[in-house]
């Protein structure tokens, strides 16, 4: 019997991290069929990292490279910052193209809208282009505008990872419809023991056992909510509920002011003892297990966070702000609660409702876990995305 050939894959990523869309990266390629597909990863340098993503590629005996792969970021949206990037990304498009060439790549995927280098690259070499597209842009105006239409030039095809990313993608570029496809984060519920108490966790952070622990997990950045979160904590503060609340994540490289600026709000509000800001932590299934809910109160649209689909993994139940991708994760009022963006006070009504009401909190736990098991597990994610390369490779040949 003939052996399948092989597919060489050359990811094109943003950070070298553990948050969202690395851990999607990751889930993917460990998910691989290694007969079938041989991934090399290309992680940039631009800012200070640890390497996290790195640590985890060379467990997984993944091979990788490190080079100086310009990121959108809003730094360079200034005219030096602009000419800064242009002659960075100028740079890496041939370096790349030779790299595509020299390890004869068949497709190259781009994971998120804020690496460029890959798509003009994939252009350059001739080689098929798959854009997987993690976010929802909508300022500055011109970027979501650019990157969609680019997508659409530069691509084969364009991976939403949510429909709410789909429409917003087409809305700026209306012909990017025909080659966009949807494919959802996927998680392994088999790392999530529904049994598992956290009990570990809620002893080190001071949890007490009959304690409410409300948890949140994601980079503090603007749009994610940390700040709403800990309005609505001032707001419940009055009544007599044992809730504590952990938020789980640190800021960006340079970003300090802005972790000072919640941990001022969090005294001024007098909730010193009852909020605790951990930075990040490798431990997510633990933290998880650990708490009685998971809230992403998010300002800004979120396209399909994977500390929702994680929590949900875990058995708990969620409350999200009602619009991106959690809308089409939540089922309001089965597996958690959704609240209108911005609305502290509709977030804080949903999280007292909550701890007053352990049955509701099982209920939604266990329906959360159905539901990623029946629609986001990641056999479904990873097989999409091997369908779609056999497809790319073959319309190419």
């Amino acid at each position: 019997m003939k052996a399948p050939r092989v597919c060489k894959l050359l990811y094109v990523h943003s950070s070298n991290e553990l948050y969202g869309a690395d851990v999607v990266l990751l889930t993917l390629l460990r998910g691989l069929d290694k007969e079938r597909f041989r991934p090399l990863v290309v992680l940039p340098c631009d800012v200070p990292y640890e390497g996290l993503l790195a640590q985890e590629l060379d467990r997984e005996g993944i091979p990788y490279v490190v080079y100086d792969t310009p990121v959108l970021r809003r730094k360079y949206l200034r005219p030096l910052g602009i000419l800064s990037y242009a002659l960075r990304l100028l740079k890496s498009v041939v370096w790349l193209a030779s790299l595509i060439r020299r390890e004869e790549i068949d497709v190259v995927h781009s994971n998120t809208s804020a690496v460029v280098a890959g798509a003009l690259a994939a252009r350059i070499s001739g080689t098929p282009h798959v854009w997987h597209i993690h976010e929802i842009i909508t300022e500055p105006e011109f970027l979501w505008k650019a990157i969609s239409r680019l997508a659409n030039a530069l691509s084969k095809s364009v991976v939403a990872v949510s429909n709410p990313v789909a429409e917003h993608l087409v809305c700026a570029e209306p012909a990017i419809r025909r080659r966009t496809t949807v494919i959802h984060n996927g998680v392994d519920v088999n790392e999530y023991s529904l049994e598992a108490d956290g009990a570990a966790v809620r002893g080190e952070l001071g949890v007490a056992p009959n304690d409410v622990l409300v948890g949140m997990v994601g980079r503090i950045h603007r749009g994610k909510g940390q700040e709403s979160l800990v309005r609505a904590a001032e707001l419940i503060s009055a009544r007599p509920m044992g809730i504590k609340y952990v938020l789980v994540g640190d800021v960006f490289a340079g970003n300090q002011d802005r972790l000072a600026a919640l941990r001022r709000q969090v005294e001024r509000a007098g909730l010193g003892s009852r909020v605790i800001i951990t930075g990040f932590r490798k431990d997510i299934v633990d933290v998880i297990a650990a708490c009685d809910m998971v809230v992403m109160p998010s300002t800004h649209p979120e396209a399909f966070p994977t500390s929702v689909l994680e929590a949900m993994a875990g058995g708990k139940p969620i409350i999200a702000t009602a619009h991106g991708g959690p809308t089409e994760m939540v089922m309001h009022g089965e597996t958690g609660l959704l609240v209108p963006p911005g609305d502290d006070g509709a977030l804080a009504e949903a999280i007292a409702t909550l701890s007053e009401d352990e049955d509701a909190r099982k209920a939604m736990g266990a329906a959360g876990r159905k539901r990623v098991e029946e629609c986001f597990s990641i056999s479904q994610f990873v097989s999409q995305f091997e369908t779609l390369y056999d497809s790319v490779v073959d319309h190419s040949s």
